[in-house]
């Protein structure tokens, strides 16, 4: 939408009016011209901003670029435009007016502002969910990856046992990894029959982290004098860590996916046509008062 600069339609205000009511517009101008230059800065800040990232399209490109493109956009809101809101906001209560048609119109500039009171707020905090949701993707794979290689590690040192009791040990630890394997198989499986995504993160906190504490346990107690029965009980529980950060992080992914899909982003990005039309309804009323009077 092509935007008039709020604060130039203010300023005719000072040439075009001589009467009672006139007057009464100057003084309105007077009071508003501080705001207005605020609230055309806010404008362009926000019309800086590239919407298009937040659609979701580009989660499968660049991940690392569009974080930073996330970041620097609620770094723009929280050092600038948030500070601008406060300021247009604490100049607005000092406002007083006391000819009904100008207050009339100045309603319409009041309804426009808090639109985008709310717009500010719902975007703030779907760049931040969102740019939490890619951190945590990639922590998920990161973790995936690490489980991988430890893996291959823990094989590594079963298969360097040589004596009888290295061995002894070592397959008593298989055989507790092997029961706890068959544990978390179960547990994993009835995570991913759960469908409600509330149901999936109490199940994590509730069900798989304390099995999974527990299976720490088990191994902790395990006496153990050989160094590759320890070593392949430290990489283990390494894992086991990595087990519980691992669903750690899915629990707040799906808590992250699961807000974003409730602020939706059509319906946040909904609100610019709104208060883009209210601004305009309330200076084509302001210029249309200032050539009646």
């Amino acid at each position: 939408m092509k935007r008039i600069m709020l604060l130039n339609i203010l300023l005719l205000l000072l040439t075009a009016c001589s009467n009672s009511l006139g007057e009464a517009l100057e003084d309105y101008q007077r009071d508003m011209s501080e705001i207005a230059t605020k609230n055309d800065q806010l404008n362009t800040l926000l019309e800086s901003f590239d919407y298009s990232l937040l659609n979701g399209s580009s989660i499968n490109g660049d991940s690392a670029s569009l974080r930073n493109s996330l970041r620097e956009m609620s770094t723009v809101i929280e050092d600038e435009i948030v500070p601008l809101v406060d300021e247009i906001e604490q100049e607005l209560e000092t406002i007083e007016i006391t000819n009904d048609e100008i207050d009339s119109i100045h309603t319409t500039f009041l309804e426009s502002f808090a639109v985008k009171q709310d717009f500010i707020n719902d975007i703030e905090r779907y760049i931040e969910l969102y740019y939490q949701t890619l951190t945590k993707s990639e922590e998920l794979v990161r973790l995936s990856q690490m489980f991988i290689e430890n893996q291959e590690i823990r094989n590594e040192y079963i298969a360097s046992a040589e004596t009888e009791e290295e061995e002894e040990e070592v397959n008593r630890i298989i055989d507790q990894i092997n029961e706890n394997s068959s544990e978390l198989e179960n547990s994993a499986k009835e995570l991913q029959e759960t469908t409600e995504s509330e149901d999936k993160q109490n199940y994590i906190d509730e069900s798989l982290t304390p099995i999974i504490e527990e299976h720490i346990r088990k191994l902790n107690e395990m006496n153990l004098d050989t160094d590759i029965a320890i070593r392949v009980r430290s990489i283990t529980l390494e894992m086991y860590y990595g087990y519980e950060r691992y669903y750690t992080e899915r629990r707040d992914t799906l808590f992250y996916n699961e807000e974003l899909e409730r602020l939706q982003i059509d319906t946040i990005l909904q609100q610019i046509n709104v208060y883009e039309q209210l601004e305009s309804t309330y200076i084509e009323s302001l210029e249309e008062l200032i050539n009646e009077s």
